[in-house]
């Protein structure tokens, strides 16, 4: 099991999420701490903790920070967290759990808990995606898509995820479509942080994101399915 961590400039909230990975119930898992060119802190925080690999990269998007951390891993599983949230204790053990049980499954979601400043909530993140003519690809209460934990032969099938904003919806959108299946479990999985750095507080970029995903997941699907892309978004 490899939990990979991407990190630019997040000292502030760093070391909590690193702790609430060790913290987990499950074992045995590596975390891996990809630096996509921090030049704050962030470097510092991950190595005071001796149990982490620390993997450090010029900056090129947190992307490309998840996909170096995939091809520095070695778990048969993989968990990511973004460097401002929290893993509930139990994520781990759920997830994994749950793949060793249904075996037919590639990859698992679950829900998210916001916390933080909640006026600082992003509306990008508030808001229901207009995905109605794309069901596999609808928000299920508060789904969010880095709540996965997926097998490493789905990544072997359907590749990295690209390096443009919105990569973790496109890699969703070609799982979906190349027919593995993703089930989803009634249960908060990650701690969502809430404040003024959010990403997705860029609405203009999230829904662009979106509605790419979108679009070339309904163009996959009519050619019958993207088994042969591989490459992502980029």
């Amino acid at each position: 099991m490899s939990v990979v961590i991407p990190v630019l400039n997040g000292g502030r909230f760093l070391a909590e999420a690193i702790q609430s990975v060790l913290d987990q119930t499950y074992r045995p898992f590596e975390v891996i701490v990809v630096d996509d060119g921090s030049t704050d802190d962030s470097v510092t925080i991950a190595r005071s903790f001796p149990t982490v690999l620390l993997i450090e990269q010029p900056h090129t998007g947190p992307g490309a920070a998840r996909n170096r951390g995939i091809a520095d891993s070695k778990g048969e599983f993989l968990a990511f967290l973004d460097a401002d949230d929290l893993m509930p204790p139990e994520k781990l053990e759920l997830q994994v759990g749950y793949l060793n049980q249904h075996p037919t499954v590639g990859c698992v979601l679950g829900r998210q808990e916001l916390f933080g400043d909640p006026a600082e909530t992003p509306a990008a993140v508030a808001m229901s995606p207009p995905m109605s003519q794309h069901p596999e690809l609808l928000e299920r209460g508060s789904l969010q898509p880095l709540s996965l934990v997926a097998r490493r032969s789905v990544f072997d099938a359907v590749g990295d995820f690209g390096t443009r904003f919105g990569e973790d919806i496109d890699w969703l959108a070609r799982v979906w479509g190349s027919g593995i299946r993703v089930e989803t479990i009634d249960g908060v999985v990650v701690r969502r942080r809430v404040h003024e750095g959010n990403l997705t507080h860029d609405i203009g970029g999230s829904r662009l994101a979106m509605f790419r995903a979108l679009k070339e997941h309904a163009a996959r699907s009519r050619l019958g399915g993207s088994a042969t892309d591989r490459s992502g978004s980029s």
